[in-house]
């Protein structure tokens, strides 16, 4: 692990919060604008019709010589005496009579219909411990910091659940679960997330954190990216965006015209990976070798979801339903069952919950309209058989199709962690006491510690195992199979993709 300060190159691994300059870069540069100022909007009949790129939320119903033929994000501010707005289109010289208009009321007039984006954006950032430092917690953050940062986003905090482990926020699009060394934050609609991380990261440098070891941005293909804003309308923008930030480099997994989830990673340089300060302490407290649960998470994304179940997640202001009594009646409180569960019912529609049990989290995102219905289920809970865990939740929401995927410890990284703990480890042979390198302690609860670390080892391997038998082998669940499949390795992580569809759906 080495720093670099964020106003330097970044070529590394690790970034430096420099108290001797601007401790971050400006993410929303407003030079920054120079992209074309106009968009391709294609059709099945016409593919150079453009539309101004000044992207305000408003839908577009864009019609071809009288026939609707899509809609896109509308700009500007031309609005008539009806509330409607007036959009401007270019000449594309082909004799079609092109025109568009749009409903002044948020982005969910098209033709008399409503679309909202469920596919969320997650962004999960992990900050470097400093051992001398024992008060560094990024639950510091108070509700009115990250209020200031989720303005920037376009989103607002409804409720708060604790434990020792998180603070989890319940959000009026999606999630953020804050724990001691990392946040993740999940964000669906329009949402700008980008646009928090300068925020973010001059809070977090006040903090007295000033290195960022590992960062993680991702999301499936959206139905509607011409409906967000920059640079959330591409992939290839959110990534150049992340650049200024830090050197990483992005993923696709699934085909590129079907459905698909990009990630977004750091770039590493494994040599470097532990500092002589991680390994003294690895070998003082060997029962933190490794946190199964800290790199691990579990994500199903489905689509095309049942009617009837959908229709659980529909706020009747006649027949008014509690968020907790719809959690009983669809199921999901028996996902995993002992969870605190903190849940909201959107209205007319809609539902979010977080869930926690000790250091496991759920989260879950329900967009019930039949058009374009999405949910989402995210955990970090280790299971004995995730096939089964999966035909749970695929009996709670019945999708016509989903995708899976996993962040998983590298089988490699945990060898090596394995090695480490196999050498710091001495048992003398008179049975008296146990030396841990040169340091030798005495046995008791020393001795149970190091049974412990020695189990968790073990019980982290015998999960990716798991996960990796399960992932390679399962090729169908019930009716779904499986039509795409994918792996990535990084120096600490296995990232397996999966995609299912139901039988009669391509």
């Amino acid at each position: 692990m080495y720093k670099v300060d964020l106003n330097d190159t970044m070529d590394s691994d690790s970034y430096q919060l420099s108290p001797d300059s601007s401790p971050y870069q400006s993410f929303n540069d407003d030079t920054d604008s120079t992209q074309s100022p106009e968009i391709i909007f294609s059709t099945s009949s016409d593919e150079n019709s453009v539309i101004d790129e000044n992207i305000d939320n408003k839908m577009i119903t864009l019609t071809i010589d009288g026939e609707i033929a899509g809609i896109v994000a509308g700009g500007g501010n031309d609005i008539d005496n009806h509330g409607n707005q007036n959009v401007v289109l270019a000449n594309n010289n082909s004799g079609t009579n092109i025109s568009a208009s749009t409903s002044n009321n948020g982005g969910s007039d098209n033709g008399g219909g409503h679309f909202f984006e469920g596919a969320e954006k997650r962004l999960a950032i992990y900050f470097k411990e400093d051992s001398s430092n024992k008060v560094l917690d990024l639950r510091k953050l108070t509700r009115s910091q990250w209020k200031n940062i989720l303005d920037l986003v376009h989103c607002q905090i409804l409720n708060i659940k604790s434990n020792e482990h998180f603070d989890a926020y319940l959000l009026s699009e999606s999630s953020l679960f804050v724990s001691k060394r990392s946040f993740i934050l999940k964000t669906c609609g329009s949402t700008t997330l980008l646009h928090c991380l300068d925020l973010i990261l001059e809070y977090v440098y006040k903090i007295g954190f000033d290195t960022i070891e590992d960062v993680f941005y991702s999301h499936k293909n959206l139905l509607l990216p011409s409906l967000q804003r920059l640079p959330h309308n591409s992939f290839l923008k959110e990534s150049e965006y992340l650049d200024k930030a830090f050197n990483g480099h992005s993923h696709l997994f699934g085909h590129i015209n079907a459905d698909r989830w990009y990630l977004y990673l750091l770039d590493y340089r494994p040599e470097l990976d532990c500092n002589d300060d991680q390994q003294q302490q690895q070998q003082q407290h060997p029962n933190q070798l490794i946190n199964r649960n800290e790199f691990f998470k579990f994500e199903m994304i489905m689509e095309e979801l049942d009617e009837d179940v959908m229709q659980l997640f529909f706020n009747d202001p006649d027949m008014p339903i509690t968020a907790a009594q719809v959690t009983r009646k669809s199921g999901i409180d028996s996902i995993i069952p002992g969870m605190v569960i903190d849940d909201y019912l959107f209205s007319p529609c809609g539902y979010s919950m977080n869930g926690l049990l000790s250091e496991y989290y759920m989260t879950i995102h329900i967009t019930p309209e039949q058009e374009f219905s999405y949910v989402s289920v995210e955990m970090n809970v280790p299971q004995k058989s995730y096939i089964s865990f999966m035909a749970k939740v695929i009996d709670v929401f019945k999708p016509g199709k989903f995708m899976l995927n996993l962040f998983v410890p590298s089988i490699n990284n945990l060898r090596s962690k394995q090695q480490q703990f196999n050498d710091s480890m001495m048992i003398m042979d008179d049975g008296i006491g146990i030396g841990l390198g040169k340091n030798y302690v005495n046995v008791g609860n020393d001795r149970q510690k190091i049974k412990s670390s020695n189990q968790c080892l073990f019980e982290t391997m015998q999960m990716h195992g798991l996960v990796m038998y399960e992932a390679l082998s399962c090729v169908a669940i019930g009716q779904y199979r499986r039509c795409d499949f994918q792996m990535a390795q990084t120096e600490h992580l296995d990232i397996i993709y999966a995609r299912f569809v139901s039988e009669g759906i391509s």
